[in-house]
């Protein structure tokens, strides 16, 4: 099943400049499972890369990740995201009755790193940790959110609507330990 285009988009936003980029696609999928004879139970986007004859040489020294390497890279990088959406969880005994909604409250996205991008291309920088960077995504969320209504709708929401911004992000002990964290919101005040 196709994805969301929204976290295709997102991911290119999120990727390390400098480098082609071929075909970003999106798959809706569950991110974890529980299955004893599969190891391990985190579903991993994968990131390949392909010959790209005649590209141009490219700098990543730019990219902030303590890498400072120029090199001919010289591939094209396709990836893939993934979406799980999240729904509320009905009563039992009251399926299908009308009293829980069957849209998603959530899509919570797994993209790959820049570090993971950088590693494709045969390029090796250290591990760091990006916080900040769900923030980023969420922010974008917002103003892409904006960009898709109608004029009247985004005007209405920025005058009268409670406006949604991002929290910062939230460390978790273990890597995909931030999979069973749901969104939260939190009033300040009475604009947001």
């Amino acid at each position: 099943i196709k994805g969301s285009p929204w976290a295709a988009m997102v991911q290119r936003e999120l990727a390390p400049e400098g480098i082609s980029y071929g075909e970003v696609n999106d798959e809706f999928r569950q991110s974890w499972w529980i299955n004893p004879l599969h190891d391990p139970p985190f579903y991993h986007p994968k990131i390949t890369a392909s010959s790209n004859d005649g590209a141009p040489t490219y700098s990543n020294s730019t990219l902030d990740m303590g890498a400072l390497v120029s090199t001919n890279l010289g591939k094209i990088i396709h990836m893939e995201t993934v979406s799980e959406p999240v729904y509320e969880k009905p009563d039992l005994y009251l399926f299908d009755a009308g009293f829980f909604s069957n849209a998603a409250l959530e899509l919570r996205c797994k993209f790959n790193s820049r570090q993971a991008i950088l590693n494709a291309v045969g390029v090796d920088v250290p591990h760091k940790n990006e916080c900040g960077t769900c923030s980023k995504m969420n922010e974008r969320t917002i103003e892409w959110a904006l960009e898709q209504v109608p004029e009247s709708v985004r005007r209405r929401y920025l005058e009268r609507g409670v406006q949604l911004i991002a929290g910062k992000d939230i460390e978790h002990s273990a890597g995909p330990s931030w999979i069973w964290s749901y969104l939260n919101f939190r009033r300040v005040d009475d604009r947001t």
